[in-house]
């Protein structure tokens, strides 16, 4: 353990000579804590930034979904779906012709 103290003292008053100690100053702290706060301050406003879009982004997801899901008073030709356009096009009578007979229990409906 000896040789190893001995080792590593001369690595450590080398380090200490590559570096001195800052001179200490009155204005060390208030330095320290505006390089902190500005820091910090940058950090809040992406926090802040991020916050605000990502509140955009759900409010336009809860409209769109709200858009999607309402529906609307009149429904037009080009929102029906491709089976009340099918059966638009084959009323019951001609459905008939083709040997196609209704359920009469739809019919009740």
């Amino acid at each position: 353990m000896d040789q190893w103290n001995n080792e590593v003292e001369p690595l450590f008053a080398q380090y200490r000579e590559s570096l001195p100690d800052p001179e200490p100053s009155a204005n060390f702290m208030p330095n320290l804590w505006r390089a902190i706060d500005a820091k910090r301050a940058f950090a809040l406003r992406i926090k802040r930034v991020t916050q605000l879009i990502l509140s955009g982004a759900a409010f336009a997801c809860l409209a769109m979904m709200a858009y999607v899901t309402v529906p609307t008073a009149s429904t037009h030709e080009s929102h029906a779906t491709y089976t009340d356009v099918l059966a638009a096009s084959h009323p019951p009578e001609s459905l008939a012709e083709l040997g196609i007979v209704r359920d009469p229990a739809e019919l009740g409906k």
